[in-house]
């Protein structure tokens, strides 16, 4: 195995921020360490020029976008992002 690029390590420590986010049990957490997860993905697909790690990194960002916002209009961004366990966390 050779040595490693640094569009390599990018992946690999992006692949492990991903999976970070998903132990994650505030949804909040989860979408904002995703959302970071999911820009520098789409950028490490641009670097290894690969349209569909491309698509669903960016589409996963847009979402991630959605989905906060709407977490806001609930109960104000604020309030989330610093109270430690939310009544949203699994809202099935």
């Amino acid at each position: 195995m050779g040595e490693l690029n640094n569009v390599e390590i990018l992946g690999y420590i992006v692949s492990v921020l991903i999976a970070i986010s998903i132990t994650m049990e505030s949804v909040v957490k989860l979408r904002i360490i995703n959302f970071i997860g999911a820009i520098l993905l789409g950028t490490y697909g641009i670097f290894i020029t690969s349209m569909p790690i491309i698509l669903v990194n960016y589409f996963i960002t847009v979402t991630n976008i959605f989905i906060c916002g709407s977490f806001s209009k609930v109960k104000g961004l604020e309030k989330i992002l610093f109270q430690i366990n939310l009544d949203c966390v699994y809202p099935y």
